[in-house]
């Protein structure tokens, strides 16, 4: 199975991204009208952003990195995807293989494309409102698409065809994430997928695709709580999530049971999410402070103070060595995550940075904020 491949690939990059600092490459504005959302391939050749424009753009990073820093205009791009009637929310390759595109739209529709054509394979139409989520399992089999109409859908990857609807919130379903599939530990349930989802109405559930009427668990946030982020951890059949009662609660997917909550947060939790290797959880919110805690017990390793405004998102680096750090003042900050200690700040935005990858070598970071510009970072 390619995520034990994954794994053990991880490993082997653990020494090439300690100690990376990174200067940037290029920052240009590919979209008159204000960006949405981002992504990166697993390469990190492939650059894909969407803007109210309605329009999804494919880059060449290379391309874009050679661009000359007195150019007044970026490369064109690659493909410009234009089939969407509203613009596009959430967009996602089919990691690692990076040979599909997920796009999902306030038009209703998810699309799935050729990565590597721009073709249209399939419109995906079954939501009655908004698409906000969308992702593939780890064989890229199955799709799944959350809708502020409360629905989850799962499709055919192959097909296009719908195969399962998970009636699963009150409200608009922010989170969908298949469980990760090791071959070590395949069981029926792997083969035939379980699934999270999140709500806005504050609840986590878990579904196995095996009898999608009805979760296998329901937990729940304080209440009039809404859940912000939800996501498996690592290979452990845990969940965490993170929500605006200020709370980061950790849960065992086989018993049920709470495993830990943390109220570190003396605001909302805006971010939380899990290293790949599911060693560690990174949260952080409205009181500016992102937290790293054990990702099995959820025990409170290190405390992040760089600012205080409010951090909007954290993302990991493939290793898990890394952690950056991002919000309403424009700064990102690199993080050692075994330490704790802040190694290096990016101040080149002017805006909030709403999203931030790496590349699979962590050569590379892109981020995408409300100034409407794009920076690619190299490391050095």
């Amino acid at each position: 199975m390619h995520l034990v491949f994954l794994y053990a690939g991880i490993r082997s990059i653990h020494a090439e991204s300690r100690g990376f600092t990174y200067k940037l490459g290029v920052k240009f504005k590919p979209h008159e009208m204000t960006l949405t959302n981002c992504c990166l391939n697993k390469a990190g050749d492939r650059y894909v952003n969407a803007s109210y424009d309605r329009s999804v753009r494919l880059y060449s990073t290379s391309t874009l990195l050679s661009t000359p820093s007195q150019s007044t205009s970026p490369p064109p791009p690659l493909l410009t995807l234009n089939q969407h009637e509203s613009l596009v929310y959430h967009l996602t390759y089919n990691l690692p293989f990076s040979d599909k595109l997920l796009t999902c739209s306030l038009d209703r529709t998810a699309r799935l494309w050729d990565g590597a054509t721009g073709k249209s394979l399939y419109a995906l139409v079954g939501h009655q409102g908004e698409v906000v989520a969308g992702c593939f399992d780890a064989k890229s089999t199955k799709i799944a698409t959350g809708g502020m109409d409360g629905a989850a859908l799962v499709w055919d990857v192959r097909t296009g065809l719908q195969v399962a609807r998970l009636d699963a919130h009150e409200d608009g379903v922010p989170v969908v994430e298949f469980e990760p599939s090791f071959a070590e530990r395949e069981t029926t349930r792997d083969k035939n997928g379980s699934i999270i989802t999140a709500g806005m109405d504050g609840h986590v559930r878990v579904w196995d695709l095996r009898n999608p009427a009805e979760e296998v668990w329901d937990w729940g946030l304080d209440d009039e709580a809404s859940v912000t982020g939800a996501s498996w951890v690592g290979e452990s059949r845990t969940v965490v999530a993170g929500g605006t009662d200020g709370t980061v609660r950790l849960w065992d997917a086989v018993s049920g049971a709470e495993i830990g909550m943390s109220r570190d947060c003396s605001g909302d939790v805006l971010s939380v999410v899990a290293s790949i290797d599911g060693a560690y959880i990174a949260a952080a919110g409205s009181d500016g402070v992102a937290r790293i805690y054990d990702g099995k017990t959820l025990r409170l390793l290190h405390t992040l103070q760089g600012t205080n405004n409010e951090i909007c998102r954290v993302t990991f680096s493939p290793s898990g060595e890394m952690l950056l750090t991002s919000g309403n003042e424009g700064t990102i900050r690199l993080w050692d995550v075994a330490g704790g200690h802040c190694l290096q700040t990016l101040d080149d935005h002017s805006g909030s940075v709403f999203a931030a990858h790496f590349s699979y070598d962590s050569t590379k970071v892109i981020t995408a904020a409300r100034d409407d510009t794009v920076i690619v970072y190299e490391a050095v």
